[in-house]
């Protein structure tokens, strides 16, 4: 996929943004007379009364320049080996890239760039993912059906690029990096990595009674070598207690009760951990000056974030389907939630990463079904939802 943008109009309060700079204009006033006299005889801008925040829309349009360039391939890979009739091996392989450059031309007398200026902005965007996941499914008896799953995936995020700001616009005739006096470059990169293991397992018997049980452990790039890796569990079951006590269904056509409970883990984002630093554009006797770079002061005892989830309910339908009832309680923990708080003056820092808070939530949901008129060539449905929530912390 391939993307070439020339002169994306501007949005909300940006200088730039031409449908919004005229907004003010009194009614008895004609824009075209904008169009003639937006720059002076030596190609300077006029300033017609907006300021650097309001810009003439046809200096905009004519004189500054803005350039976007996408390219993004998407592939991917799969492969799948029957072993035996009930044991199946999986792998797939997929991969996202994102190739991005934009740049910003704004000449010299622009209000807000008065010596001219080129942005840059050069980034590539790369996401690969994998697993592969072994599976297991019998019908062991007439009665007992059983299916157990066991996988590992990975997932890296790299997205390396700079930034570029070159200002004081000396050689007026090309728009060029080489034309500013003033350049500045500064490197970013964004990487982070996950790899997991997993299982899953499911048993059915006799259509009525069912379990699901998963259990996953995932290491981040993101935490602490220590507390970097952790294991969440989920297990649901239902049970179709109609089927299984073959109740009279003239009244009673179907009813179930669920209960299920889960955790699941969550990391940080990345470059939380460390101190980083940067060189300084000053320079004392010659020499290069710099810093710590990080405004977050970082935190070696970080732990992931952990939500725990419990539900039940049940289902209910009466006279033939006619008449349903759908009810579920759940309630969720959260604990030792990653947050960015303000840091104590003394320690040099705007803000330190921590563990702290807990959030609660619980609730009921119902859920009522209806179907008042039910013929040959016309059915009318009816449904009606009803929740409640409350938060603690």
């Amino acid at each position: 996929m391939n993307e070439d943008v020339v002169n994306r109009p501007s949005l909300a309060d940006d200088p730039g943004n031409i449908g919004n700079n005229f907004i003010g204009l009194a009614n008895n006033v004609d824009q075209a007379y904008f169009k003639q006299g937006y720059k002076d005889v030596e190609g300077n801008y006029v300033d017609w009364g907006g300021g650097q925040y309001r810009l003439d829309p046809y200096w905009v349009i004519n004189e500054m320049k803005n350039e976007t360039t996408k390219n993004r391939v998407i592939s991917g890979v799969q492969g799948n080996y029957n072993i035996t009739s009930w044991l199946t091996l999986q792998g797939r392989a997929s991969t996202d890239f994102t190739y991005f450059d934009y740049s910003k031309f704004s000449p010299r007398t622009t209000p807000g760039s008065l010596t001219g200026e080129l942005d840059l902005i050069n980034q590539k965007l790369s996401t690969t993912e994998a697993d592969v996941l072994l599976s297991v499914q019998k019908q062991v008896t007439p009665a007992l059906w059983l299916s157990a799953k066991l996988g590992s995936s990975l997932s890296r995020i790299d997205n390396p690029g700079t930034t570029g700001q070159n200002i004081d616009m000396t050689v007026t005739d090309v728009v060029s990096v080489n034309s500013f006096s003033d350049k500045t470059l500064v490197a970013n990169r964004y990487r982070k990595q996950t790899n997991s293991v997993y299982g899953l397992f499911t048993a059915a018997y006799k259509s009525f009674l069912y379990l699901d049980a998963t259990l996953r452990r995932d290491a981040s790039s993101t935490l602490p070598v220590n507390n970097n890796t952790y294991t969440y569990p989920s297990v649901a079951t239902s049970f179709i207690f109609t089927d299984a006590f073959k109740m009279d269904k003239s009244v009673l056509s179907f009813g179930k009760i669920r209960v299920s409970g889960a955790e699941v883990g969550s990391d940080a984002d990345p470059y939380q951990l460390n101190l980083y630093y940067n060189l300084f554009p000053q320079t004392f006797n010659g020499g290069s000056l710099g810093g710590i770079a990080t405004t977050i002061l970082p935190n070696k005892n970080l732990k992931p974030t952990r939500t725990t989830s419990y539900e039940a309910g049940t289902e209910l339908k009466f006279f033939n389907d006619r008449l349903g009832l759908d009810f579920t309680y759940y309630t969720s923990k959260s604990k030792d939630q990653i947050n960015l708080v303000a840091a104590p003056l003394s320690s040099g820092f705007a803000q330190q990463i921590i563990n702290a808070g807990v959030i609660g939530n619980k609730g009921i949901e119902v859920q009522l079904n209806g179907k008042p008129l039910a013929m040959k060539d016309f059915n009318w449905n009816v449904s009606v939802n009803f929740a409640k929530k409350h938060q603690y912390s």
